[in-house]
C-alpha cells in the first residue's frame, strides 16, 4: 500500500488533536509515539503477517480487484463459504489510542435478504470471540469501495488477534474484498516498543 508523508501526518494530527489539550494541562514534555502495528495491511507482501483459512481451499490474498497496489484480500465468492484471515495485534497496556482503518467492497448475486456477511472481530488468546467490531452484509451497496474506522482502545492490555471472516449461504454468490488496512496505536514514548519507525509528537 502506498502512503504519502502528507496523508500519514494528516491522520496522525486527526487522532492526536484531542490529546494535545490534555497533555498541555499536565506534562507538556511527554512525547507520544504512534505506529501502524499491523503487518502487511495492504497485502503487497502476499500472506506475510497473516494466517488464512478457507472452507473452499482458496488463497484469500490475491491480485483480483485490489483497491490499491497489486494485491488485496478476496473472501467468499463460493457457496457455503467460511474464509478467515487472522493476525495478532500488539495493544499494550497504557495505550492512549488504537484505531483500525480498513477499506471494503462487495459484489453479489443475492436478492434483498441478508444472507452473506463479512465481519471484523477480535479473538482472545484461546481463540474464542472477544468482540465483534464491525459487520457488513450483501444488502450493502455493491461495486464501490468504502472505509470503516473502528476504535480498539478499549482492548489495550489484552492478548488479542484480529480476524476478518466472510461467510455465505448455499446459493447466490457474494464476493467480499478488503484492502489498505492499518492499526495506528499511540502510546507514551516511555512504554516498551516493538521495532518500528515511530512518529514522535511532542505536545
Amino acid at each position: 500500500m502506498k502512503r504519502t508523508v502528507l496523508s500519514t501526518l494528516a491522520l496522525l494530527g486527526f487522532l492526536l488533536a484531542p490529546l494535545a489539550g490534555k497533555a498541555a494541562a499536565g506534562n507538556t514534555d511527554a512525547p507520544v509515539v504512534c505506529n501502524d502495528v499491523l503487518i502487511n495491511g495492504g497485502f503487497e507482501s502476499g500472506s506475510a503477517g497473516w494466517t488464512q483459512s478457507s472452507a473452499g481451499g482458496f488463497d484469500l490474498i490475491s491480485q483480483y480487484n485490489p483497491r490499491s497496489g497489486a494485491w488485496g484480500a478476496y473472501l467468499a465468492g463460493y457457496d457455503n463459504a467460511d474464509d478467515r484471515l487472522r493476525q495478532p495485534l500488539p495493544l499494550p497496556a497504557g495505550t492512549i489510542s488504537a484505531t483500525l482503518r480498513l477499506w471494503w467492497s462487495l459484489e453479489t448475486e443475492e436478492p434483498a435478504l441478508a444472507n452473506d456477511d463479512l465481519t471484523v472481530s477480535l479473538l482472545s488468546a484461546d481463540g474464542t470471540t472477544l468482540a465483534e467490531l464491525w459487520m457488513v452484509d450483501n444488502t450493502a451497496p455493491a461495486g464501490q469501495w468504502a472505509e470503516a474506522v473502528i476504535d480498539l482502545t478499549g482492548y489495550a492490555g489484552q492478548d488479542v488477534t484480529l480476524q476478518l471472516r466472510a461467510t455465505t449461504n448455499a446459493y447466490d454468490l457474494t464476493d467480499f474484498y478488503m484492502d489498505d488496512l492499518s492499526v495506528l496505536v499511540c502510546i507514551p514514548a516511555s512504554l516498551p516498543q516493538r521495532s518500528y519507525l515511530p512518529l514522535v509528537v511532542h505536545s
